[in-house]
């Protein structure tokens, strides 16, 4: 029989006996896929008990624990039979517990071999897997996904780091910078620790990571494409909203109307509209005076009479500004098309949904969406995969862009 324990710590060390292995197991970049299956081999020979002890502290022999101490012969020996499923005892938290555990995770393993891992000694892992589990998230430490299962690599980063950051404190906020080209005008948006804690959590989504997402979209997909840049342009969702639109509708009007002014050739205007308690996509080109209306609960736009209002109005002024010509027939009608997009099955997944309604079009690269959606995205329901893996993208930019640190 076999035994197996790993501390973990943040310091590297490495075995003077052994160092291959140990080394192929925890590599220097963590997220590195699969590793050569050769560094556990699997004999046909009598197994001979064998223990691995890890030490972040300096010492002689490089570190490695040649005596066991009695503190650690406290610890529960783990002991599993031949013909039963390993089992990894992660001793330790922060950084090093959490990347132990995605890194055995992430391993290639015999089906009838892949360990059990489970956290002892830590009250910060045990905390923060605990924290999951309450939320449904399905990455507990003492049962790891099954192969091939998603694991939001990213979205357990960025709350490592949340976690090791003042923003773990709160009113600790941070700033991300909106060019002018996104919006129309430069602006600062501030992303908060709930902001952040909404992802992770996969609660009800604020503007302020309905923004960044569109600052990702920009960044990735149109900067640096004319094409795409120049077809696709945003509004924004901090200077029209309901409750600007019931206080100020005035400025709200002048700023689409200015928005729509910038207009040179055809453009689609994406405009995440919240109407207080939720979240729908309205694509405006306003040249043909056409508006796509993506609502993921598969209400009506009459159900949003001052928002339909307020984008009428201002069509008809940016007609009136341009000096345009249309028929008697079409001068006080603008079309409204619903797209019978994908819908929601749940109180808190809009704001997900416009997130990637967003994506979805911007990669379709046409100004004229179909009544029933795009054929590559057609679908009744997005599914939860699908809505995590928005999540992710939007956690690798956090971390990306270095916003938490």
């Amino acid at each position: 029989m076999s035994h197996i324990a790993l501390t973990a710590s943040p310091t590297v060390v490495a075995f003077h006996r052994g160092a291959k292995q140990w080394s192929t197991l925890f590599p220097s970049s963590w997220r590195s896929r699969g590793i050569n299956p050769s560094s556990f081999p699997n004999s046909t020979r009598k197994r001979l008990p064998l223990r691995f002890f890890a030490s972040g502290k300096n010492g002689v022999n490089g570190g490695v624990v040649d005596e066991i101490s009695e503190t650690v012969k406290a610890h529960t020996d783990f002991v599993w039979p031949d013909n039963k499923k390993p089992r990894v005892c992660i001793l330790g938290g922060g950084f090093g517990g959490l990347y132990t555990a995605l890194r055995l995770e992430s391993l290639q393993w015999p089906e009838d071999k892949k360990p059990h891992v489970f956290a002892q000694g830590s009250q910060q892992l045990s905390q923060k897997i605990g924290s999951r589990q309450k939320n449904k998230r399905d990455l507990p430490v003492t049962s790891l996904p099954k192969k091939g299962a998603f694991v939001p690599r990213y979205q357990i980063s960025l709350e490592t780091l949340v976690d090791s950051s003042d923003m773990a404190t709160a009113g600790a906020i941070r700033l991300l910078d909106m060019e002018e080209d996104i919006f129309g005008y430069s602006c600062t948006e501030t992303i908060g620790k709930e902001d952040l804690e909404h992802i992770f959590r996969h609660q009800e989504l604020g503007v302020g990571v309905i923004h960044t997402y569109i600052r990702f979209l920009y960044d990735n997909f149109m900067r640096g494409n004319d094409q795409l840049s120049n077809r696709f342009r945003f509004v924004s969702s901090s200077l029209v909203n309901k409750a600007l639109i019931c206080r100020e509708p005035d400025s709200c009007r002048e700023y689409l109307v200015k928005r729509f002014m910038a207009s040179s050739t055809n453009n689609l205007y994406l405009w995440p509209y919240n109407s207080g308690c939720h979240w729908l996509l309205l694509a405006i080109d306003p040249l043909k005076e056409v508006v796509y209306f993506l609502n993921s609960i598969d209400g009506e736009w009459t159900n949003y009479p001052d928002m339909k209002q307020l984008v009428d109005t201002s069509i008809k002024v940016f007609r009136s500004q341009r000096q345009a010509r249309v028929p008697r027939t079409k001068s006080s009608n603008i079309t409204w098309i619903k797209v019978q997009c994908p819908l929601q099955r749940n109180g808190i997944d809009c704001g997900y949904f416009v997130m990637r309604f967003m994506r979805e079009i911007i990669n379709m690269n046409q100004i004229e969406i179909p009544i029933t959606y795009f054929d590559e995205y057609k679908c009744a329901h997005y599914t939860r995969l699908q809505l995590e893996q928005i999540k992710e993208e939007l956690c690798q930019y956090f971390i990306e862009k270095r916003l938490i640190i």
